[in-house]
């Protein structure tokens, strides 16, 4: 297994690709998932990776594909194809991460299960131009962004009905802690649709769900470092050994409290990447 960095977090700070892979190479990390406030300039990705000991190991744009607004539907819809061609000229077998789009009539009180029919033709749509350009999609499991794709058991009921290979899972246990979902025994009983790992922490604070429960607000719990909330990362990565992952496990930096300037993200991000390697050695 091997440590990335998704760009957000520093573009977030002002810095552009370039920087971020300088930053990255000279700090260890040697893959980057690139979001989507990096342009996509195939003369700027080749120079950084030539330059710097970095890889671009994915693309990521998680959008509402299926919003109400056919303006906004299809601007999201284009963004994507869009990065699954770039990502295409990135090398064989490349990988895009999204998500799967919302119908905005299915929501918490219709239940989720009620948006599979559009979102297996949407993916469907996707994954006949990801076979085109020898992409394989990843859908993360974020509750928000338009997604319906955020437990084990809604990825069952896409993977029944979308069998086809190109299509995977990119996991992100931070989403499932908030929702109380296990955490662990996902990852064996996926195993081989998992083509891409999000290493994001969730802090619950407990005594504050208790007063407030989990309607109200959100405000009982927040993403944070790895290390820093309630998931068991040696378990997690030793779970992952087990099932023979080989690929990139990406920081996603979204900790509150070690953002706004670009010194506290990048202490931050170093921060994760220490407790993930210890956490490798200790779970390997």
């Amino acid at each position: 297994m091997r440590l990335g960095l998704l760009t957000n977090s520093l573009s977030h700070v002002g810095w552009d690709l370039e920087e971020i892979a300088e930053w990255s190479s000279h700090n260890g990390i040697k893959h980057l998932e690139v979001g989507p406030a990096v342009p996509l300039d195939p003369w700027l990705f080749e120079r950084v990776q030539n330059k710097y000991d970095v890889k671009v190991c994915c693309l990521i744009y998680c959008r509402n594909f299926l919003s109400d607004d056919p303006e906004e539907a299809n601007l999201h819809r284009q963004n994507l194809q869009e990065r699954i061609r770039f990502a295409g000229q990135l090398g064989k077998d490349s990988l895009v991460v999204t998500s799967t789009g919302r119908p905005q009539a299915v929501d918490l009180t219709t239940g989720l299960v009620r948006g599979i029919g559009p979102v297996v033709s949407f993916l469907e749509e996707m994954l006949e131009l990801a076979e085109q350009h020898d992409v394989r999609l990843a859908i993360e499991n974020c509750p928000v962004m338009g997604n319906i794709a955020v437990s084990p058991h809604m990825y069952e009921l896409i993977f029944e009905q979308i069998q086809n290979p190109r299509l995977g899972w990119a996991y992100d246990p931070s989403h499932l802690l908030f929702q109380f979902c296990d955490v662990y025994e996902p990852i064996s009983t996926f195993g081989d649709r998992i083509y891409h790992f999000h290493a994001k922490d969730t802090f619950i604070d407990e005594q504050l769900l208790a007063q407030i429960g989990t309607v109200a607000d959100q405000s009982w719990w927040h993403y944070c470092l790895p290390g820093k909330g309630q998931i068991e990362w040696d378990r997690v990565l030793s779970r992952l050994q087990s099932i023979g992952y080989d690929g990139v496990i990406t920081i996603e930096h979204e900790d509150p409290h070690w953002s706004d300037t670009p010194e506290r993200v990048t202490k931050g991000i170093l921060m994760a990447k220490e407790h993930l390697e210890k956490s490798l050695n200790y779970g390997g």
